[in-house]
């Protein structure tokens, strides 16, 4: 079984982050000590500006996720790509309000918390973590218990590619279907014109759609291409660029110019 890769969740990542046009910041933070064992996880941050921001850590087999002082533990039990998706679904439930944590705190310590995902305008609890304890309790009985809602409700828009995509209610993990794996899977009809936006599909497509709008853009005489890859942090690019050098059908290519996207997008050229 092949482990997860920073990589490729970071590409997942910068295609949401894009896609929102700038009302998410991604920042990768290197390589921490997480968790009571103190393993080392390869860590990035996204958020949005005076909202909960969420930490992803990635180690060969697991992935943790931190959002609103919940932490959600995601094992590779099969293929590293299904962990991967999951991940890229819950970043971008919570970043669409989709997700929330319920704190029960007494005297501003936390009792108990509880994360809810959002299904068909109504919210179902997902797990809860902790106890009130007899105090608790008495402190809920005589209405003294407070009660913090933590989560993004309505700060980041859905953009127009993810507006389809919501959480399917799943029991292991209910917030898959919120992103672009389930954006991707109404299908997205694509143009052979040239253009090639990635920001229409998940990053473990990009690699093999690269290769097939090649293949069709030869069989058509589209022999310019414009492939859209976003700026970022430059992991989509790079993938990009090491398929087109490695193609047999590439000329020649380029980041693009004014008017072309800048170095969000790389200009090819094919030979037949």
């Amino acid at each position: 079984m092949r482990e997860l890769e920073l990589a490729e969740l970071l590409a997942g990542l910068e295609l949401l982050s894009e896609s929102c046009r700038g009302a998410v910041t991604l920042t990768h933070r290197g390589e921490l000590s997480l968790g009571a064992d103190n393993e080392a996880f390869d860590t990035v941050e996204i958020g949005p500006g005076g909202g909960e921001w969420l930490e992803l850590g990635v180690a060969p087999t697991r992935l943790r996720i931190r959002f609103g002082g919940w932490i959600e533990m995601l094992e590779v039990d099969g293929e590293p790509e299904d962990c991967t998706d999951s991940a890229l679904d819950f970043v971008a439930a919570a970043m669409f309000g989709e997700l929330r944590v319920i704190e029960d705190r007494l005297r501003g310590q936390v009792l108990r918390r509880s994360l809810e995902v959002e299904i068909s305008s109504s919210w179902r609890r997902y797990a809860r973590r902790g106890r009130l304890g007899l105090t608790g309790f008495r402190a809920w009985l005589g209405g003294s218990l407070e009660r913090r809602v933590r989560g993004n409700d309505e700060r980041v828009p859905r953009p127009k590619l993810l507006r389809k995509a919501a959480p399917r209610g799943l029991p292991r993990a209910p917030w898959v279907g919120a992103g672009l794996a389930g954006a991707a899977e109404d299908g997205v009809e694509l143009a052979i014109d040239g253009e090639l936006d990635l920001h229409n599909f998940s990053p473990k497509e990009v690699a093999s759609l690269v290769r097939e709008y090649i293949e069709v853009c030869l069989q058509r005489d589209v022999l310019d291409l414009r492939i859209v890859h976003g700026k970022g942090k430059g992991v989509l690019r790079r993938t990009v660029h090491s398929l087109l050098a490695k193609h047999p059908a590439v000329d020649s290519y380029r980041l693009g110019g004014q008017g072309e996207g800048s170095w969000g997008a790389t200009i090819v050229r094919l030979r037949k």
